[in-house]
């Protein structure tokens, strides 16, 4: 069997099968590797973070353990018909839709770091030149979200060590233990930390 009719023989798989069984939107596209002898299948999936997010009135778990579970379905699929990792190469593309659901937790994280930086001691000029910021971190290569907090220049402050102690403990209480950050807290429960960027 030459590439194209393999090419096609994976596509009428990849249409019959796995559009059954993995969830949410994607595209796929099949080329051929002459140096390796390979097919390469790239998929790019387009995650509803609404639909990840159980506090959201949206979340669907369905969609959510389709998403997380969404390399095993390909490979059991592609297996089943024998097609494996030695004849061929999958790459995995995400990007996210909906992103817009954390802005206002970030910004109100954001306000309440700058305020407990001035209740610390910390200038206003001080706490505008290290400019702290709230992220999400999205995956490219998997389905991977995870809240951010770091600080730039935090170091040029004095007793810089004690101050990013101090601000990591009053974060992680702002989003494990009050009301006001059920989605960072959602993706921080799942990721199981919030990723610090103030010491690197």
């Amino acid at each position: 069997m030459n590439f194209e009719q393999r090419k096609i023989a994976l596509s009428k798989i990849i249409d019959s099968l796995l559009k059954k069984e993995l969830v949410g939107d994607f595209t796929y596209s099949i080329s051929y590797s002459e140096q390796y002898n390979k097919l390469i299948v790239s998929f790019d999936f387009v995650v509803d973070v609404r639909k990840m997010l159980e506090d959201n009135p949206e979340y669907d778990h369905d969609y959510a353990i389709g998403i997380w579970d969404f390399e095993d379905i390909i490979n059991d699929t592609l297996k089943y018909v024998g097609l494996n990792m030695h004849n061929s190469t999958i790459f995995y593309h995400f990007t996210y839709s909906n992103e817009d659901i954390f802005d206002e937790e970030i910004t109100r994280l954001k306000s309440r770091i700058e305020h407990k930086l001035l209740d610390m001691g910390i200038s206003p000029e001080n706490i505008k030149k290290i400019d702290p910021w709230v992220n999400i971190y999205y995956g490219d290569e998997n389905p991977h979200m995870r809240p951010e907090v770091g600080a730039t220049f935090i170091k040029n402050l004095d007793d810089w060590e004690q101050v990013v102690i101090e601000l990591k403990k009053f974060i992680d209480y702002e989003i494990f233990s009050t009301k006001d950050y059920p989605y960072l807290n959602d993706l921080a429960l799942n990721n199981g930390e919030i990723d610090y960027w103030f010491d690197y």
